[in-house]
């Protein structure tokens, strides 16, 4: 069986298979660096969801992680769809060794809430609105 020039090149180039394709498994959005009580309950909001985080890059860019493998991930590591990869793809090819899995681009990491909450106490950050009195909801247009 021959292999094409793009299976040769994902084999000499990436180290997926080291890593288990870690950037394949998640999708990170990067909200404005939190500023607001605002932004920092954006940003703990998206936590209390099953294996998502939320983490400060060596930049002190913020980070919320997602995670969502993709349906052409193999069990190999491998992309099934390799030759057909989007622009994207292309363009963050690296040689082994130097994607994020091997340079930790984290420095602080949080995953379940209270950890995000701790951080925050350190900081002397407030995330949470101060509670107003209870205003009813307005009926809504659907019943109609």
């Amino acid at each position: 069986m021959e292999l094409s020039r793009c299976s040769i090149l994902q084999k000499a180039i990436l180290p997926c298979r080291e890593c288990g394709a870690s950037c394949s498994r998640y999708v990170t959005v990067e909200p404005d660096r939190p500023k607001t009580t605002s932004d920092y309950d954006t940003i703990g909001w998206s936590l209390p969801r099953r294996n998502d985080n939320a983490h400060i890059d060596y930049e002190n860019g913020w980070c919320v992680e997602f995670e969502a493998p993709r349906e052409s991930l193999q069990s190999n590591h491998d992309c099934g769809r390799y030759e057909a990869r989007s622009q994207v793809f292309r363009e963050h090819e690296c040689p082994a060794g130097s994607c994020e899995f091997f340079q930790n681009p984290i420095q602080f990491l949080c995953r379940p809430p209270a950890e995000f909450e701790a951080y925050l106490e350190t900081k002397g950050i407030e995330r949470r609105w101060k509670r107003g009195p209870k205003v009813p909801c307005a009926e809504s247009n659907l019943a109609e």
